[in-house]
């Protein structure tokens, strides 16, 4: 058998193929050096970092890793920006940046809202009374039906432990009324002072029993028709004796309810 083959030439890179190998060359070795000094460079600033200063991709991983901190939702760019440069001409304001106010919920008495210091309190309290009234034969004004003596809303607690407030509201058929509205400095279980629109303390009845312990849906006519109810002033008041006793003395100025005319002449 007879084989036949052709002689193997090498080939040699032309003068431009070998002209832009050696430069791909050359710029493959000035990126590693440039790679190896940006390494040496970043290794000396971790090393020369303050303890306190906080790493910004540590501080990335902080925030998605526990997102429930001061937001409700994680800030992923918290600690990746600079500091903030005013616009020229606007300096930067001098005001301190307010953090978030912890609040804590809780149901019982009332819907309420704490601080978690217990310095600051709001509770939300709802009174409502239905009546369904039937009589024999309807006659004006005595008529059968249903009614809402009272639907109230009743909003109080704390600012700061020694001033406490009430502000309460009562919503009628056609009209919403002011029922009380008022400050109480607490300064001690035995010495406290209340200033705005209160029930008085004459009666007793009204003063000190709530609508929550009567046994009756309404007081007693003397109460209802006669008393001083509520009215605006400001009133010295407190317990002693370990609460056995409570006094109180106060001075008002207005009509019946607060809500009579006063300037009509007297006997008119």
């Amino acid at each position: 058998m007879l084989s036949l083959s052709s002689p193997v030439i090498a080939q040699t890179p032309s003068v431009p193929d070998a002209d832009r190998l050696r430069a791909l060359e050359e710029s493959q070795r000035l990126q590693t050096q440039e790679i190896e000094r940006l390494r040496q460079e970043l290794q000396s600033q971790s090393a020369t970092r303050s303890p306190t200063t906080p790493d910004p991709a540590q501080t990335l991983r902080d925030r998605v890793s526990d997102p429930d901190g001061d937001s409700p939702a994680p800030d992923y760019t918290e600690g990746l920006f600079g500091p903030f440069i005013p616009v020229p001409g606007f300096p930067e304001s001098a005001a301190r940046k307010q953090g978030r106010f912890p609040l804590q919920a809780s149901f019982g008495p009332g819907f309420r809202l704490e601080s978690t210091d217990e310095r600051f309190q709001l509770q939300i309290h709802y009174e409502s009374q239905i009546e369904g009234r039937v009589w024999g034969q309807d006659q004006n004004p005595a008529n059968s039906g249903f009614y809402l003596p009272r639907q109230r809303i009743f909003f109080n607690g704390h600012i700061t432990k020694p001033i406490e407030y009430e502000l309460a509201i009562n919503r009628g058929v056609n009209n919403i009324n002011l029922l009380n509205a008022f400050l109480n400095f607490h300064m001690s279980d035995e010495v406290q002072l209340r200033v705005g629109r209160f029930f008085t303390p004459l009666s007793y009845d009204q003063y000190a029993v709530s609508n929550y312990w009567l046994i009756t849906p309404e007081r007693s006519l003397f109460t209802t028709n006669l008393n001083l109810n509520r009215q605006i002033g400001a009133m010295l008041w407190g317990y002693l004796f370990d609460k056995r006793l409570d006094y109180a003395v106060g001075a008002f100025n207005g009509s019946r309810n607060s809500f009579g005319n006063r300037s009509r002449p007297f006997g008119q």
